[in-house]
């Protein structure tokens, strides 16, 4: 009998021994899993552990947790992708979340010690993509990837294509100046904010949680924070965006000409208590956050709809709350540091509270349905901007209709 337990435990050391890292799954207590990420290789001494997030992404069941150790966690390259056109095409974003009900959380309750970063300037190609997303390289190409995009990926730091995830208590950024242009720290909705599905992936992701990041623009052309493209009943919660180079934080359904009649609309998302700090208008937009799309081209009736949306007890750091294109009704509620509001070709706005109290001038309200314009506390009238040929549709003051 112990000759027999002693061939046993023997079999279950080696097959133990044989299995790839992380293969063994620890339940945690919601009956999902707990993995780690250290890029000491050490995690703590906790199992299974990875060195990078990308790997426990791609190692993970939906509804999984995985915690992350300190560090810096940046864009890797992938040399074996064939065709490239240079060396930073075959960086993948650092960070894609695919995968349902993931919750991604820093050990360390200071997110300046966990940073995901975005460390290369132009797109990725379409196989470092799949290579980042586990797939395997079979010597012509890469099999068993979890993303297989039909077009190539901008080089956002954190890209999250998938419902009920959260990303929380990390430094997220994009420290340079992003050749390419037009990108973003953390996108929800697909692997770029672009005109149009190039990217293969589909749209209307919701359920997503960022709470509690620092989002660091540094030098990066034309960067916002987050960014909702598409996707509904998403939170982004208590924040803190510093130097982005347009609006901090945007719900933004892209250019009317191409995209608002082919995807769902972003519905019911919520900012809240998040902060901006430094100055976002450095590029000269002057926005804190954004809400709608844009068109460019001559106006039209086509906007989206963004009807549930809730701006309320942000800091603003001292610029405006712009809303384009858009209809449904939005609420803006207890913001503070706001300088004026910008409602262009737009229906729908609830406006109370936010402070200082603003001035005669600090709405625009141009092309804009007179009848859903709603407020209570704030003082404010609409005017034409002296550097636009906007014809004003808002109402006078005293049509302004006061509670709700």
């Amino acid at each position: 009998m112990k000759k027999f337990a002693f061939f046993v435990l023997l079999f279950l050391a080696i097959f133990l021994a044989a299995l790839p890292a992380g293969a063994i799954r620890v339940e945690n207590d919601k009956n999902n899993y707990t993995l780690y990420v250290g890029d000491d290789h050490q995690c703590g001494g906790m199992t299974p552990c990875y060195a990078h997030p990308q790997d426990a992404v791609n190692a993970a069941e939906p509804g999984d947790t995985i915690l992350v150790y300190p560090g810096t966690y940046g864009s890797r390259q992938f040399q074996a992708t064939p065709p490239h056109y240079s060396e930073n095409d075959q960086y993948a974003p650092a960070l894609i979340v695919y995968k349902d009900g993931l919750t991604i959380r820093a050990v360390d309750e200071n997110p300046q010690n966990t940073i995901i970063e975005s460390t290369h300037r132009w797109w990725s190609n379409i196989v470092a993509v799949q290579a980042s997303t586990g797939g395997v390289w079979d010597g012509s190409r890469y099999v068993g990837a979890g993303v297989n995009p039909s077009a190539g990926s901008a080089p956002n730091a954190v890209s999250i294509i998938a419902n009920d995830v959260t990303i929380e208590g990390f430094t997220i950024r994009r420290p340079f100046d992003a050749t390419a242009g037009g990108h973003v720290n953390l996108l929800i909705g697909g692997l770029f904010e672009g005109y149009g599905l190039r990217s293969g992936e589909t749209t209307g992701y919701s359920g997503n949680t960022i709470k509690n990041n620092i989002f660091d623009g540094g030098d990066a052309r034309a960067s916002s924070a987050v960014t909702i493209w598409h996707a509904s009943g998403n939170e982004v919660l208590e924040n803190t965006a510093v130097d982005t180079k347009r609006a901090a934080y945007r719900v933004w359904d892209g250019a009317l000409q191409e995209t608002v009649s082919l995807q769902p609309p972003s519905k019911k998302n919520k900012i809240y208590n998040n902060q901006i700090v430094d100055d976002p208008a450095t590029e000269g937009n002057g926005q804190a956050i954004f809400i709608g799309a844009w068109y460019d081209g001559t106006p039209n009736d086509t906007w989206t709809d963004n009807a549930g949306t809730e701006v309320i007890e942000n800091d603003c750091g001292g610029l405006i709350l712009f809303t384009a294109y858009s209809s449904g009704i939005k609420k803006f509620f207890n913001n503070t540091n706001v300088s004026g509001f910008r409602f262009y070709q737009a229906t729908g706005f609830k406006v109370r509270d936010n402070l200082p109290p603003l001035p005669s001038n600090a709405l625009q309200a141009t092309e804009s349905l007179p009848t859903r314009l709603i407020r209570s506390a704030n003082p404010i009238a609409e005017y034409i901007p002296s550097d636009m040929n906007d014809v004003p549709y808002g109402p006078p003051a005293d049509q302004i209709v006061d509670g709700f």
